[in-house]
């Protein structure tokens, strides 16, 4: 039995992924964010069950908001179909028209929405806008974020991996997800290769991931936590200059050691109130992930806590000179660094 689109509220796109064959199909469909490999995969997702290939000739249209106006894009979904159940419109970079554009489009939609799909793209939604509210009354916004941190992409991994019909025991979930970049199309070829090298299983262990991914990938955050919490300071280095080679904000650098340390402070202060490492665990480090526990334990020994408010120290005054000293800002990390390993 087909349910009932919900269509009052964004989505993410995780759960559009797992309810959308099962759901009724709505005419209109917002699918934004900064993650163009799932926008695309959700929209095609959406026309695939909007019209067959056989009709997509006649009555499907591609059009792109940079390069359109708004007569003409009223215009693909206002002429009737000429084979297919309904005519269907792919509008890409919807938030690239003027909001007056956008609003046009939206009020004749309004008019004819009952024998169309539109399917929206664009990297930005605001939910409190008149216009949102129209959409919303029709159909539904998904939402694409780019991954955060590689633990992110474990929704991902399971989901694509059954178009090969591999299992990922959890280990080697974990080290592919932190094997690859931060990016679903590097993610999906790393994927693709890793299922041709087990064509003839469907069970995929660390070994297989080991031996498929490359070692070239782009360090995140969660990398320099590792090198950092086991004192690693040459790798740390390398690390921090991988970051502000690709990009990352030192200040954001700062922000996200801060808060790895406050995890170690808070770790080391429940063992001094006699907490055992056990309860710690269970009940009182929820917002780190279960498989890195282990990991947290063991980086807070390295930095106990008469070292902390030091290490608070270097990083408040490293944020400081971020933002009001004309140095360079690698040259600031890597100094703050330096006086991080130092304290004993």
């Amino acid at each position: 039995m087909v349910k009932k689109q919900d269509t009052k509220k964004t989505i993410s796109c995780d759960v559009f992924y797992n309810q959308f064959k099962s759901q009724k199909l709505a005419s209109l469909y917002f699918v934004y964010g900064d993650e163009r490999y799932l926008k695309n995969k959700a929209a095609k997702m959406i026309i695939d069950r909007g019209i067959s290939p056989e009709n997509r000739d006649f009555d499907f249209i591609t059009i792109y908001g940079d390069d359109t106006s708004p007569y003409e894009v009223v215009d693909s979904f206002t002429t009737q179909p000429f084979f297919a159940e309904r005519k269907v419109v792919w509008l890409k970079k919807f938030d690239s028209l003027k909001t007056s554009d956008q609003q046009k489009i939206i009020n004749e939609y309004m008019k004819v929405h009952e024998g169309s799909l539109l399917v929206l793209t664009a990297d930005k939604f605001d939910s409190r806008l008149k216009i949102a509210k129209q959409m919303m009354s029709v159909g539904i916004a998904v939402q694409c974020k780019r991954p955060y941190k590689a633990e992110d992409m474990l929704p991902w991994l399971r989901q694509e991996a059954k178009k090969y019909s591999l299992n990922f025991d959890t280990k080697a979930a974990l080290l592919f997800v932190n094997k690859v970049e931060l990016d679903y199309y590097n993610a999906a070829n790393e994927l693709e290769k890793l299922s041709l090298y087990c064509l003839d299983k469907n069970y995929v262990i660390t070994a297989d991931v080991q031996a498929c991914t490359g070692d070239s990938k782009t360090h995140n955050i969660f990398d320099l936590y590792n090198s950092i919490g086991q004192r690693k300071i040459r790798e740390s280095l390398i690390i921090i200059e991988n970051l502000i080679e690709n990009r990352e904000a030192p200040v954001f650098i700062i922000t996200m050691l801060t808060r790895f340390f406050s995890q170690l402070w808070k770790i080391n202060a429940l063992r001094a109130a006699r907490y055992s490492d056990k309860e710690i665990m269970m009940s009182h480090i929820n917002e780190i992930n279960y498989y890195f526990r282990n990991d947290y334990m063991r980086f807070s020994r390295n930095y106990p806590l008469r070292v902390l408010p030091k290490v608070f120290s270097c990083l408040l005054e490293s944020d400081t000179q971020l933002k009001s000293v004309n140095l360079d800002e690698s040259l600031i990390i890597e100094c703050m660094m330096f006086s991080v390993f130092a304290l004993k």
